[in-house]
């Protein structure tokens, strides 16, 4: 029965969608910024008094543990963090000095060594940025939490954002769902996990500029 109260106060909380947003600044020199947050919104502090998802508990993680999980990474500098249970925001924000660095940095916030044969996340090549299509990795979350009510129900709520600044306008953009923006310096792509998990759309993204 308490655990039926939970899933149903959860329920009713979910008036908002759970945000997560990424921010990718690219400078001149192919270094940059990335800045990852994610909002839980009213939900926020209901989840974490349950048992939450594999998904959501990565997440929480990355801040706690980023300081340490980055220490020895090289090109990487200004780390900041956030984790805030109560209000359910968790962000972590960087500065990079290549794309080495960065794939360095993502590969070692999920506890994982980047070796040569690995594919790399972010790639930057001189006036242009790719990003794999990371929705295979997310239906392996979604496997391992199959059968959870309250996966089932975050899942539901989930939006994502992604948006990449270049230092000059783009010129071409591969992913039809992107919008343009800031004068052509701005790329805006927005999609909900259902998307990821119910269409074989390729969420991946190539950025001339």
């Amino acid at each position: 029965m308490k655990k039926l109260i939970m899933l149903l106060s959860i329920a009713f909380l979910l008036q908002s969608c759970i945000e997560i947003k990424e921010t990718i600044t690219l400078n001149a020199n192919g270094g940059g910024n990335i800045a990852l947050l994610i909002d839980l919104g009213k939900i926020g502090k209901a989840i974490n008094q349950q048992s939450g998802t594999n998904f959501l508990d990565q997440i929480k993680k990355v801040p706690l543990e980023a300081k340490n999980l980055l220490k020895t990474n090289k090109g990487i500098s200004n780390l900041q963090t956030k984790a805030d249970d109560d209000e359910g925001v968790y962000a972590i924000s960087f500065d990079f000095k290549n794309s080495k660095a960065l794939n360095n940095a993502i590969y070692s916030l999920f506890n994982q060594k980047k070796l040569a044969v690995m594919p790399n996340i972010v790639k930057v090549s001189k006036h242009k940025l790719s990003r794999m299509n990371f929705a295979p990795f997310l239906k392996k979350y979604v496997a391992q939490d199959k059968g959870n009510m309250v996966s089932n129900m975050f899942y539901q709520y989930v939006n994502f954002e992604s948006i990449y600044n270049f230092p000059r306008a783009v010129k071409k953009v591969s992913n039809s769902k992107a919008k343009l923006e800031n004068d052509d310096k701005t790329v805006h792509l927005k999609y909900t996990l259902h998307d990821l998990l119910s269409t074989d759309f390729d969420y991946g993204i190539s950025v001339r500029y």
